[in-house]
């Protein structure tokens, strides 16, 4: 649905409506018992060729489980887009969608630093290894990479100089 108002168009999500995209998407590649052979990214954003690409989970006795499969992508993504930022999302629940509630990130340098796959090569993350901020915070910063990593004639150090 597309509202107008003053020439400016903004389009509405429809959570209906992407439920069933997922249940259609998901039901196009399948194992031999009908079980999906997909997996989706949570949120991907760009800006003039710079991206942040984002994988949310929710804690588990105070601990995320990025799966194999998540995880190889997300690292394949890391290595093949030269500019660009992974952050890894967790909340205590995914109800909690209010600008001040609390969230944890880390980004996908982090992880790659720790030791943190299990037998099973699943990686788990501690919460205590996360850096926490309320929504409203991390909105503002990710804007703000990319708003500074997007601009080709941004120099760091030159702010660091000032």
């Amino acid at each position: 649905m597309m509202l107008r108002g003053k020439s400016v168009r903004k389009k509405i999500i429809n959570f209906i409506e992407l439920v069933k995209s997922f249940i259609f998407a998901h039901g196009l590649i399948t194992y031999s018992d009908g079980n999906s052979r997909l997996m989706d990214l949570d949120g991907i954003t760009q800006k003039l060729g710079y991206f942040i690409v984002i994988e949310t989970k929710t804690f588990y006795m105070d601990e995320i489980e990025i799966k194999l499969a998540a995880f190889s992508l997300l690292m394949e993504l890391y290595t093949q887009l030269s500019r660009r930022e992974i952050y890894i999302v967790a909340t205590d629940s995914n109800d909690r969608i209010d600008p001040d509630d609390t969230i944890w990130w880390v980004n996908l340098e982090s992880i790659r630093k720790l030791d943190n796959e299990d037998d099973r090569r699943h990686v788990h993350v501690h919460r205590n290894q996360m850096h926490k901020m309320t929504r409203s915070e991390f909105n503002f910063y990710a804007n703000r990479q990319l708003d500074l990593n997007s601009d080709p004639f941004y120099d760091a150090k030159d702010d660091a100089l000032k």
